[in-house]
C-alpha cells in the first residue's frame, strides 16, 4: 500500500504570507528562485517542499530566517552576521536595514543617495593616494 504524500502546511503557510507580504506574485517568485510558478505554488500549498538551496534564495528574498520558514523560529528576523559585526556599533543603521521593505520611498531614496555619496567619497579618497 502506497503511503500518503506528506504536507508541509506550515512551511507553505510562511511562505505564501511572506509572498504577500512583500507584494510579489508567484511568478516574480518563481523568476527569483528560477522554478515554474507552478512549483511556487505546490510550496505554498503544502504540497511539496523547496530543497535547502531554494530555502536559503527564498529567505533572502523575503528577508527572513530559513529558520523562520521552516516552523523552527516565530521571529522572521534574518541575521546577516557578516552585516552584524560590521555594524556592531550602529543599532540605528542595522534596525532601518533590517525593515527596509516598510520604510517609505522617500526614506529608502534617502539611504541609497546617502550610501552613494559615500561610495563617491571613498572612491575620491582611493584616486587621491
Amino acid at each position: 500500500m502506497p503511503m500518503p504524500p506528506i504536507k508541509f502546511p506550515e512551511l507553505g503557510k510562511r511562505l505564501k504570507r511572506c509572498r504577500l507580504l512583500n507584494d510579489l506574485i508567484r511568478k516574480e517568485v518563481a523568476t527569483f528562485v528560477a522554478v515554474d510558478q507552478h512549483t511556487v505554488y505546490y510550496w505554498e500549498n503544502g504540497r511539496t517542499r523547496p530543497n535547502a538551496q531554494k530555502l536559503i534564495e527564498l529567505a533572502k528574498l523575503y528577508n527572513v530566517s530559513v529558520d523562520y520558514l521552516v516552523g523552527n523560529s516565530e521571529d522572521p528576523q534574518r541575521v546577516d552576521n557578516d552585516m552584524v559585526t560590521e555594524l556592531q556599533g550602529e543599532p540605528t543603521i542595522v534596525a532601518m536595514l533590517s525593515k527596509w521593505k516598510k520604510l517609505s520611498p522617500t526614506e529608502q531614496s534617502m539611504i541609497r543617495t546617502a550610501v552613494e555619496m559615500a561610495r563617491n567619497s571613498e572612491n575620491i579618497r582611493k584616486r587621491n593616494k
